[in-house]
Parts: structure tokens; C-alpha cells; sequence
């Protein structure tokens, strides 16, 4: 999964990203500053959609991406 755009509000995305990983805010931060990044790789779909979805609540813009094994 892939953070494209941060949106209007970043310290809402920071909070997603670290309450729906359980990544310490400051990791977060990081990604929020740095993107387009991934954000998670190698979870399973569901797991993917509903962080994608968090994400997206707090105003970011995310592509969930499957990768062929």
C-alpha cells in the first residue's frame, strides 16, 4: 500500500497511519513528510483495505497495490 498524497489535514494522517499500524507517531510522521511512499507491503489484502481506508478518512490519498506472486 502506497501513501500518494498527504491532503488538508497531515496530523490526522500521522494518527491513521500510527494507530492503524501501531507504529510509534513519530515513524508516522516520517512517512507523512516523505510522501509518495509505501506505507505496508506483504499484508494481507483485508488488512491493506481497512488501513487504506483509515488513511483515507483522515483525508489521504492511497493505492492499494497487489503484487503477483
Amino acid at each position: 500500500m502506497r501513501l500518494l498524497a498527504v491532503g488538508a489535514d497531515p496530523p490526522a494522517v500521522v494518527a491513521a497511519i500510527a494507530s492503524s499500524t501501531g507504529w510509534d507517531p513519530r515513524i508516522a510522521e516520517g512517512i507523512v513528510d516523505h510522501a509518495p511512499v509505501p506505507v505496508r507491503s506483504g499484508i494481507p489484502r483485508a488488512d491493506a483495505d481497512a488501513i487504506a481506508a483509515a488513511l483515507e478518512a483522515a483525508g489521504a490519498k492511497v493505492a492499494v497495490i497487489e503484487i503477483p506472486q
